[in-house]
């Protein structure tokens, strides 16, 4: 019993709402911003920072019943509004940029969010990009950039090199083979001296996206009478939290063929719970006379229909049979 209690994990509140409030600009304008533009989770900061800011890179706009206004929502505070919610979302189709409209909100989230405060962005930018990026999202988003905010310099790079690069600092021959894990898909990328060699990467049509979907298809399937609704968001913290590779898959397979190995392996997960309250033997016998009161009152409903359907019918006999009937009554 102790060694379950042990392994049990509690889900824990996914949705955290921040409010947007901008920084005080001071930056030099030759500090370049970096846009991490992911597919389910944007980063941005100046270059200089030592962290930059999250947020899921999620947008939508609904028009407010009670002002009759039209708000545009971006992040987290997407998931407040229950129709905003339903109108949700992305800048990207799968691993494609195509909803530039949510892209110029999340470029503006990001540049308010870093406190610019002049007529236009004075500072470079440098934007992550897939694997295989076609050409129409690149110059659509340059002219975004150019004509939209004039950015002075623009720059767009493959997140998977850009993260070797700056993991491999001080190393004299970089070679490598990097494998990158995005949303919608699985890029694997080979390095010689440094340089990339785009020609012989591959990219493959599973991703995170896909690998939660199922897991949660896998839970429900499981536990088919399961009290709550499992959501993509915790399925997807159940791949971040639980999943792993394997170094020798064969051993690990054998490993849980045995019951020990199944065993250590086994995790808990702990789904937010409200226990239903206890009530006195009062609100019990109140709750007794009202489920009787209510029958009673459908048992009456049901006899004034029966009645009602009777009379509706005699009215709609021919005068012979309506005789005949009479007769036999009397």
């Amino acid at each position: 019993m102790d060694e379950d209690t042990e392994n049990v994990t509690h889900v824990p509140n996914l949705l955290q709402i921040y409010p947007m409030e901008p920084d005080e600009y001071n930056t030099p304008h030759n500090v370049p911003i970096i846009i991490d533009n992911g597919c389910t989770t944007y980063r941005f900061g100046f270059s200089n920072a030592s962290d930059p800011y999250t947020i899921p890179n999620i947008y939508s706009r609904y028009r407010e019943r009670k002002h009759n206004l039209q708000i545009a929502l971006f992040g987290d505070n997407v998931e407040v509004e229950s129709g905003a919610k339903t109108q949700s979302k992305t800048a990207w189709e799968g691993d494609i940029l195509i909803n530039f409209d949510a892209m110029e909100n999340a470029l503006d989230y990001a540049f308010c969010k870093l406190g610019l405060n002049t007529n236009s962005v004075l500072h470079p930018v440098v934007i992550s990009e897939r694997l295989c990026t076609p050409m129409y999202s690149r110059s659509v988003l340059s002219e975004l950039l150019f004509e939209g905010y004039n950015v002075p310099r623009a720059a767009f790079a493959i997140d998977a090199l850009m993260s070797f690069y700056y993991n491999t600092p001080n190393q004299p021959k970089r070679d490598g083979i990097v494998v990158s894990f995005n949303s919608a898909s699985t890029s694997v990328l080979p390095v010689l001296n440094g340089k990339g060699i785009l020609a012989n990467s591959k990219r493959m049509a599973w991703g995170a996206n896909q690998a939660s979907e199922y897991i949660m298809k896998l839970v429900q399937m499981k536990y088919p009478y399961f009290p709550t609704r499992v959501t993509p968001q915790q399925s997807a913290w159940m791949l971040r939290t639980f999943c792993e590779f394997s170094p020798n898959y064969l051993e690990t397979l054998r490993e849980l063929g045995t019951p020990e190995g199944m065993r250590r392996h086994n995790r808990i997960i702990q789904f937010p719970f409200v226990a239903p309250e206890e009530k006195t033997q009062e609100e019990l016998a109140r709750q007794a006379e009202r489920k009787k009161e209510a029958g009673r009152r459908l048992q009456e409903m049901a006899i004034a229909k029966r009645k009602e359907k009777v009379r509706f019918t005699y009215s709609t006999l021919p005068l012979r049979i309506r005789f005949a009937l009479e007769r036999r009554l009397c």
